[in-house]
């Protein structure tokens, strides 16, 4: 039977790695974002749609864009805190 410590260290590890996953999603969702909020952006300046429209548009990719440092930051601080368990885990070795 797992003790009190591996089964901690065995449900951070589940909670971390999910963590990693989300936002490696995050990111690459704010990426995508970014990408399509552009292109709607030239192709309404391209069609001569309304300045305003496009200014707006415009805007709403820029806002796009600022997630995604930040989202960065907090996946490499995941990635960091998950690499530092998965060591920690490996130097206690189970006690039988």
């Amino acid at each position: 039977m797992a003790s009190a410590k591996q089964q901690t260290d065995t449900r951070q590890l589940v909670i971390k790695t999910g963590v990693v996953n989300r936002l490696v999603k995050e990111v690459q969702s704010y990426k995508n974002e970014a990408h399509l909020l552009k292109q709607r952006a030239d192709k309404m300046e391209h069609d001569g749609e309304d300045v305003y429209e496009v200014r707006q548009q415009r805007r709403v990719h820029a806002d796009s864009v600022q997630m995604i440092p930040d989202s960065e930051k907090r996946l490499a601080k995941a990635v960091e805190e998950l690499e530092d368990l998965v060591v920690r885990s490996h130097r206690s070795p189970p006690r039988l």
